[in-house]
């Protein structure tokens, strides 16, 4: 992941497909169209040394959100859609289903 200060914000550049996974998982974790903002927060010391991780807690996660991190798997093949912004996303038997909004998307009947 290539990291970039630019004036007072933080550019985040993933590198292969595994990077665009994860950054997207943050972004939706951390944007939210409807609630209360979120913000990383330093723990620890951050040694500066090659393979050493920087560490940040995300302030602001209800226990909502805490208890969405369990892996919930589509039961069959789906539409699953977000209450809060409309959006719709197909899914296969087995997928896991994501987290639009900070909520847990909802299957389609």
């Amino acid at each position: 992941m290539k990291l970039e200060l630019v004036k007072n914000h933080i550019e985040l550049t993933p590198q292969n497909t595994e990077e665009v996974a994860s950054l997207d998982q943050l972004w939706k974790l951390m944007s939210d169209c409807v609630g209360k903002e979120k913000k990383l927060v330093p723990m620890g010391i951050y040694v500066a040394e090659e393979g050493k991780p920087a560490m940040f807690h995300i302030e602001g996660l209800s226990r909502n959100n805490e208890a969405q991190d369990i892996e919930v798997l589509a039961p069959c093949d789906c539409e699953v859609y977000c209450k809060i912004c409309n959006k719709l996303v197909e899914l296969k038997a087995g997928e896991r289903i994501p987290i639009c909004c900070g909520k847990r998307m909802e299957i389609i009947d």
